[in-house]
């Protein structure tokens, strides 16, 4: 058995269900609009541990 065929075959199958996922269940506005602050405010934090690790 080639497990990197297995792996590919695996990584397609989950992208090809998170599509579908998306186009049959569409997010409603105001859970975009929390999703969109809450990765704002990870993305705020990644950037502060970055910054601190650098100096």
């Amino acid at each position: 058995m080639s497990t990197g065929g297995f792996v590919k075959g695996l990584v397609a199958g989950a992208a090809i269900g998170a599509v579908m996922g998306v186009i049959f269940d569409p997010v409603k506005e105001r859970d975009r609009k929390y999703m969109k602050k809450r990765v704002g405010r990870m993305m705020k934090n990644a950037g502060s541990i970055i910054d601190t690790l650098h100096m």
